[in-house]
């Protein structure tokens, strides 16, 4: 078949792996059909048959896909030229947004007249920056087979912004084998400063190079191990948890610890006993930031790990830690788990200051936030509600007062998967129409946007 995908190459004047598979099939198809139900009598001219043939596919199969680009051209350009003519809006602007889908839209045979604009060359102006930016981001949500040869001479070739465009849009390749091998190869020139690039491609692309590249990752250079976690809790973590465990075990852990808790966090896994007691381990280490220890000891309940009793040892310091947050956060960790006598010191505070003045509402929203931590929903509404009418049933109190309970309140109702009632519990509330569009980028209240019923309480439109 070598020399016919040769003959392909020269008569369309590009690599025939740019060629779709389907059509190559169907070219295929009509020249063995040629080829075997010729006549005897033209044995002897088989091959000029068959080549004849294959030339005149070849051309009417490169004068489709060029008439097709010449119509597409036109349209193309002017969707580019808006586009780069938005390079001062804001981050968000719906009419670059537009733009986007609508050349998304036009498929594979626009990919030709697009990738172009993925290097904005040497001397760049802003908006071609702009551009290319956004033509990284339109080509990675596209099919690329016709234009792999020319993303790879990029990547291999272009200027350095150009580079990492076409690694990023490699990453997204339907011939894995093909784009694996050439960013395997950039992962390991490190005279190019794009290794972090490529493996964030390869970790995105998958298959055998970007298993054999993590793996090498995650025992090089901080920089890199942190790249590795990060691009594994982007795309998935596959087959990878043997990989990280060794990471996780090592003394390096700590300098990690962000990284490992963001992996662990974004996939789903089945983690056992030693690689629990390690994620413990993390999280009572001193050398880690506190704000990522007390990430930890909060996440973990929520992770499917193998909890032994004896891993509250570990956590004996955290408990009993100055920082009033990081030894909250290790009892509510415990107590989640089922420690009761971590449960009964983590409440005590707030039962006694409830109880030694019953009209005060703060104590009671401060338990309820306790009890959301710990994810006793109901009791938590129980406090915010009381909260509630005890604000109202203040004399001096402002009717603003009581909106941190209202929110609290409406939170519990959609953590207990109840958007009805949080609606309710909104409308009911004094909270100003900024307050309500500022709930919806808090993601425990996505349900609740998301409810096409509901979600007009917000009033986001």
């Amino acid at each position: 078949m070598g020399p016919l995908l040769e003959t392909f190459g020269r008569l369309v004047g590009i690599p025939v792996k740019m060629i779709p598979m389907s059509r190559l099939f169907l070219l295929f198809t009509v020249l063995l059909a040629a080829t075997f139900y010729v006549a005897p009598t033209f044995a002897s001219n088989a091959d000029d048959d068959a080549r004849t043939s294959l030339e005149e596919l070849l051309a009417e199969e490169a004068a489709k896909r060029a008439k097709i680009e010449a119509e597409l051209l036109p349209r193309v350009t002017a969707l580019l030229d808006s586009l780069s003519g938005l390079s001062t809006t804001k981050p968000g602007d719906s009419r670059v947004q537009k733009i986007h889908l609508e050349l998304i839209s036009l498929g594979a045979p626009a990919t030709p007249l697009i990738v172009g604009a993925l290097d904005p060359g040497s001397n760049a102006r802003k908006r071609d920056l702009f551009l290319a930016t956004r033509v990284t981001d339109i080509l990675s949500k596209m099919e690329t087979a016709p234009i792999t040869s020319m993303l790879i001479e990029i990547a291999e070739n272009g200027t350095d912004r150009g580079r990492r465009g076409a690694i990023l849009v490699l990453g997204n390749s339907e011939e894995k084998e093909r784009a694996g091998k050439v960013l395997f190869t950039l992962f390991h020139d490190s005279n190019l400063g794009l290794e972090l690039t490529a493996l964030r491609a390869l970790a995105k692309l998958g298959g055998p190079h970007g298993a054999v590249a993590l793996q090498e990752a995650l025992s090089g250079t901080e920089d890199v191990v942190n790249e590795a976690l990060a691009a594994l809790a982007e795309h998935g973590a596959g087959e990878s948890l043997p990989l990280v465990s060794p990471l996780l075990a090592s003394d390096s852990a700590g300098h990690h610890a962000a990284g490992l808790l963001a992996y662990f966090q974004a996939n789903t896994l089945k983690i056992d006993r030693e690689d629990t007691k390690n994620i413990v381990r993390l999280a009572a280490n001193r050398l880690v930031e506190k704000s990522t220890r007390r990430k930890i000891l909060l996440t973990l309940p929520d992770l499917d790990v193998d909890w032994n009793s004896g891993n509250g040892k570990l956590l004996a310091a955290a408990k009993e830690d100055s920082d009033s947050k990081l030894s909250q956060a290790a009892l509510i960790c415990l107590a989640r788990f089922g420690h009761k006598s971590e449960l009964k010191l983590l409440l005590k505070p707030y039962k006694a200051a409830i109880d030694q003045d019953p009209l005060e509402p703060r104590p009671l929203e401060d338990r309820a936030e306790i009890n959301i931590s710990l994810h006793e929903y109901e009791d938590a509404l129980k406090d915010y509600t009381k909260a509630i009418k005890l604000y109202e049933d203040k004399r001096n109190s402002s009717v603003y007062a009581a909106n941190s309970a209202f929110i609290g309140a409406a939170r519990a109702h959609i953590l207990n998967g109840d958007t009805r009632d949080a609606a309710k519990v909104l409308e009911d509330s004094a909270l100003s129409t900024l307050q309500l569009r500022a709930l919806a980028d808090d993601p425990d209240f996505a349900s609740l946007v998301a409810d096409k019923k509901h979600s007009k309480v917000l009033r986001l439109r």
